[in-house]
């Protein structure tokens, strides 16, 4: 039995507040309940009481309601009064705080089963405080609605979220630099890229990226690696994976090592993650595995979002910080770790008009998030408005190996646009970077400015042209 109440718990405990509107799922749990010993009872209590929040003699109140033989309609409305019944006094209690801080809720008109799911959504998320900002996306989640229709709807604006005041002795341009400066610490490491040597490149263009530390050398496939979508091999026997896809030339470095005593800033090994462990570790997450996202970038989607502040931080979007979902895939290295070295990072970044949800990020390392913004979002951002071209067409796909794991191996960006070259020819334009967001490694300064070369390099004039 206890194998079948871990297996209830493993897909159950993570949404506990559907079970109580699935009356389907409701009738098993109860028939789970009411076959176990006492031992059992109470394991599956305490477990559900951990998980949701909801007090312990009120979990024994819903599963020793009486339970129906007869599985008919009238039988499951009736137990479906007792189970609300059972949650009045959570329900009005809610509701109270709702009305306190969105006075003009009630223009909602939120069924007796929507005010249950925010109810139980807000005791299993254990949160001690209930703001508009919260309220108002789990309401817009529960109905599928847009987070600005919805304010609409209210008529309720919500006040932004500000910046730290700057003092006297501060100047504006110092506070501005500072972020830049943090993320290019590793601007003294040399230049790992390697690019195959018999490709068909431009010789101008191949010495150019050998004055910048790009070795050259002849690679061959070579058998697949976990977590990469494509490996070569050089002819020292090293293993090398993609970095940069470009029509002129592609650009390679070494795999990073696995984190290790040795090797405290290596990446983390997701290949034995468990989802069931994972929501054990952490019953307060509340993200699931997103899709593929495509995103058309413009110059207007930019302007559009300039000034715009993010209504909801990541962390209250999933529950959970992002170093709390590393450490709960065996990070044991991010316990002593800063939780600046991990981010929820946006598929499509949200200065470029990416949504604020939670099909749009992936927990990830700082440094892979930073990486992504260099070498995709500011390319993306900047080529728009210097209008070098109209628009781009971004694919951002997270990859993974494991069906498990909830960290992605690999993040590819498929970058397509169309521009002129220096003689009005109007070309098709196609990149492909690949990041690890599960690396500490940063890209260096030489190999930010090995794939500026690549980038800027007009073929059409056999020569080195800077187009900013």
């Amino acid at each position: 039995m206890l194998e079948t109440i871990h297996t209830f718990l493993s897909h159950l405990v993570v949404s506990f507040d559907q079970i109580l509107v699935d009356k389907s799922s409701y009738f098993n749990f109860i028939q789970v309940y009411t076959t176990s010993n006492p031992f059992e009872k109470d394991y599956l209590i305490n477990k559900l009481h951990h998980s949701t929040a909801i007090p312990i003699i009120e979990l024994k109140t819903l599963f020793s309601l009486s339970f129906p033989e007869s599985r008919d309609n009238e039988a499951i409305d009736k137990l479906s009064i007792q189970l609300t019944e059972t949650l009045i006094p959570q329900i009005k209690r809610f509701k109270r705080r709702a009305h306190a801080i969105l006075p003009k809720i009630d223009e909602l008109s939120l069924s007796d089963n929507e005010w249950l799911l925010l109810t139980c959504q807000f005791l299993y998320h254990k949160r001690r405080f209930l703001s508009s900002a919260y309220l108002i996306e789990q309401i817009s989640q529960l109905r599928n609605i847009d987070y600005d229709q919805l304010i609409i709807e209210l008529k309720k604006e919500l006040p932004h979220r500000r910046a730290r005041k700057i003092t006297k002795n501060e100047s504006t341009n110092d506070s501005k630099l500072r972020p830049k400066k943090r993320r290019k610490i590793n601007d003294d490491e040399p230049n790992w890229f390697v690019m195959d040597s018999e490709t068909d490149c431009s010789p101008a263009l191949s010495i150019l990226l050998q004055e910048k530390g790009v070795r050259q050398r002849p690679l061959t496939p070579a058998t697949p690696v976990k977590g990469y979508s494509k490996v070569c091999k050089t002819p020292e026997k090293g293993t090398r994976h993609y970095c940069l896809y470009e029509s002129k030339v592609s650009l390679f470095k070494p795999l990073t090592p696995i984190k290790s005593k040795k090797n405290p800033k290596g990446m983390l090994d997701t290949s034995l993650s468990k989802k069931s462990k994972i929501y054990r570790e952490l019953p307060i997450l509340d993200y699931e595995r997103p899709h593929p996202v495509h995103f058309k970038a413009t110059k207007t989607s930019i302007e559009a979002c300039q000034g715009k502040k993010r209504r909801i931080s990541q962390k209250q979007l999933t529950h959970a910080s992002c170093r709390e979902v590393f450490i709960a895939h065996g990070d044991d290295f991010a316990i002593e770790m800063s939780g600046n070295k991990f981010h929820w990072s946006h598929l499509i970044a949200y200065f470029l008009g990416g949504e604020q949800n939670k099909k749009n990020i992936v927990p990830a390392t700082a440094a892979s998030n930073y990486n992504t913004l260099e070498l995709v979002e500011e390319f993306v951002a900047e080529k728009l408005r210097n209008e070098e071209c109209k628009s781009i067409d971004i694919v951002a796909s997270p990859v993974w190996t494991n069906e498990e794991s909830l960290i992605p191996d690999e993040l590819v960006f498929n970058l397509s646009w169309k521009e002129s070259n220096e003689l009005g020819e109007i070309l098709n334009k196609e990149e492909t970077i690949y990041i690890n967001p599960r690396s500490h490694t940063r890209i260096t300064s030489t190999m930010r400015q090995s794939i500026e070369l690549i980038r800027t390099f007009d073929e059409s004039m056999e020569e080195f042209t800077f187009k900013r």
